[in-house]
Parts: C-alpha cells; sequence; structure tokens
C-alpha cells in the first residue's frame, strides 16, 4: 500500500509548475530492516481537523458553561462563531480543491475525513 501512495504522490508532484498547494508533499519513502514501508512528508503542521474540532468544541463548553454565558461582552460569542465559520470554510474549501485535483489526475484519496486534513 506504500509503494502505490508513494507512485501516486510522485505523479502529483511530478510537474513543478502544477503541484497543488492543498496537498501535503511527499519526500521520498523508506523500507524498515523490519519490511515495513514508510512515506515522509513535509511537516507543514502538526494538528489535523480532527484536532482542531476537539479543542474548539472544549473551548466553546467552557465558554457556555452550565447553560449559563460565562462572557461579559455578549456580542463575544456571536464574533467568535463567525470567525470560527469562516475558518471551517476555508478549510473545506482547501480540502476541496486538494480532493479535486486528485481526481483531475486520476487519483482517488480512499480515506477522507478529519484525521486526513492537517493544518498550516
Amino acid at each position: 500500500m506504500a509503494a502505490n501512495e508513494l507512485n501516486a504522490h510522485a505523479s502529483l508532484q511530478s510537474n513543478p509548475k502544477d503541484v497543488c498547494p492543498h496537498i501535503q508533499a511527499l519526500l521520498g519513502g523508506f523500507e524498515t530492516k523490519t519490511g515495513e514501508q514508510w512515506l515522509a512528508f513535509r511537516d507543514i503542521g502538526k494538528y489535523s481537523a480532527a484536532d482542531y474540532a476537539k479543542i474548539t468544541s472544549e473551548n466553546m463548553s467552557k465558554m457556555i458553561g452550565g447553560g449559563e454565558q460565562r462572557l461579559w461582552n455578549p456580542f463575544e460569542l456571536d464574533l467568535t462563531i463567525k470567525r470560527r465559520r469562516y475558518f471551517v470554510v476555508r478549510l473545506l474549501h482547501g480540502t476541496m480543491r486538494g480532493l479535486s485535483y486528485m481526481h483531475d489526475n486520476d487519483r482517488l484519496h480512499q480515506s477522507l475525513g478529519p484525521a486526513s486534513v492537517v493544518l498550516k
């Protein structure tokens, strides 16, 4: 499976002019002494969309604790929600652009979920 992923990423990165900024850059692959194959990607971030969702939901639970609002400014919650909505829309837009780039180049992504999306 790693060899297939290596070939897929290599073909997506074959033309430097046409590289999609919404797909992680593959640096290479290697095989361990035990026969495991690993791929090495450029480190563009350590958090995924799943991490963002978890942290954000925990923060919202703290902001609105026990059903009553704990903010001194009632407009702060609305502004926070608007900012997060904008961020999530941009996140989904980038994800869909990366996915459409892959499909345009005859590649499929089998497991697309919040853990597959890395945040810069």
